[in-house]
């Protein structure tokens, strides 16, 4: 099956929040989509927008995703600020092909295009099979670090 990774576009935003919705399912943790699809819209391509995102496309359709920022989260202990994967997910379908490992290569590319030396994600704890595939592709489990989210009132 012949797929290409590419930045994502307008056009591909109906398809792309689909999948994200499947992920949300996937990862089973109770807590549905909160962005919506207008919010979506907003992050990636408004003018202040702070959200990337790469496709992977067979023909016209939209078989997986992979979101993005920029950070600078432990700049003291790194020498350069990160890519920081906020969602990597490829449709059920379509897996074992290599779209997941050439998405991550693309983001890859654009590390080292911008000096950038760190590439972090977040794995459920429950999706083994995420993290097998991140360790079968070299990642490296952080085990000194625990997440917290202090969230603050609106």
């Amino acid at each position: 099956m012949t797929h290409i990774i590419r930045p994502i576009e307008i056009q591909d935003l109906p398809q792309a929040y689909g999948l994200l919705n499947d992920l949300v399912r996937h990862e089973n943790i109770g807590n549905p989509l909160k962005l919506t699809l207008e919010h979506m819209e907003q992050e990636l391509f408004a003018p202040n927008a702070d959200w990337d995102g790469l496709v992977a496309a067979k023909d016209t359709e939209i078989i997986g995703i992979c979101f993005y920022s920029f950070a600078n989260t432990s700049r003291p202990m790194n020498s350069t600020p990160l890519i920081y994967i906020d969602d990597l997910y490829v449709h059920p379908k379509y897996r074992r092909q290599n779209i997941a490992k050439n998405l991550l290569k693309e983001i890859t590319k654009i590390a080292r295009q911008s000096h950038i030396s760190r590439i972090e994600l977040w794995c459920v704890k429950t999706n083994s099979h995420g993290q097998n595939f991140y360790q079968k592709i070299g990642a490296k489990k952080l085990e000194h670090i625990d997440v917290f989210r202090l969230n603050v009132d609106k």
